[in-house]
């Protein structure tokens, strides 16, 4: 089953199936969860994911669609720096959260 985050088009990301997250009755991956998520996203893990998505050699980056959480935990502000050419189409961004 694919990342439900669109119905207009296909998770750009590769995801297994047991790593989808369910909220309101769909399945996403990590990148297209909701914000309102009831807390089922580590912001830390996100973090993570998220910079293993940049590692080098890629290409252009498609983070369409991505719902950045604005805090990791202990209330730090979220940081998410980009070094790459990326697209950003109709992301959301969390409170506290900041790019450079």
């Amino acid at each position: 089953m694919p990342c439900q985050w669109n119905t207009a088009r296909e998770c750009q990301f590769a995801v297994h199936d047991d790593e989808l997250l369910e909220h309101d009755g769909r399945f996403y991956c990590l990148f297209h969860l909701p914000l309102d998520n009831d807390n089922k996203l580590d912001p830390n893990e996100f973090s993570i994911q998220f910079n293993e998505a940049l590692a080098p050699g890629i290409g252009l980056r498609d983070f369409s669609g991505v719902a950045f959480p604005g805090h990791a935990t202990h209330g730090m502000v979220a940081t998410y720096r980009v070094d790459v050419e990326a697209v950003f189409q109709n992301c959301t961004f969390g409170r506290f959260a900041t790019s450079t």
